[in-house]
């Protein structure tokens, strides 16, 4: 699994590559969510495009974000899921706790501060 975070307005994105399953990978997800959570302010946008599978624990690591996230008043949202990782999501009611949108602008667009213009899809 591969993090990638960068900034935009107040908002964080992370991008999650590769597997997001028991092990390392989960801790390594618990980790920078946490750092994110402890020093930016806004939303956390999880930039899906390129997650390749998730398995319960990841699914797990996702509930404790949010939990994480909802304790401090800040929202996290799922932008651009795989086919496969939307159904994982779907088949456990995530789609239901989080929202979710097909691409990253959208995403952005969501959470846009007042009198800004959101950000362009990469």
């Amino acid at each position: 699994m591969r993090l990638s975070e960068q900034l935009r307005r107040s908002h964080s994105i992370l991008r999650v590559e590769g597997s997001l399953k028991v092990g390392e990978t989960a801790e390594a997800f618990k980790a920078r969510v946490d750092a994110i959570a402890g020093k930016a302010k806004g939303a956390l946008i999880l930039d899906l495009e390129a997650l390749e599978y998730i398995d319960s624990t990841g699914v797990g690591a996702l509930v404790g974000a949010l939990k994480k996230f909802q304790a401090a008043n800040r929202q996290i949202i799922l932008a651009a899921p795989q086919r496969r990782v939307l159904g994982g999501l779907r088949v456990t009611h995530l789609d239901s706790l989080f929202p979710i949108y097909q691409t990253l602008g959208e995403a952005l667009a969501s959470v846009s501060d007042a009198g800004e213009e959101p950000d362009a899809a990469r």
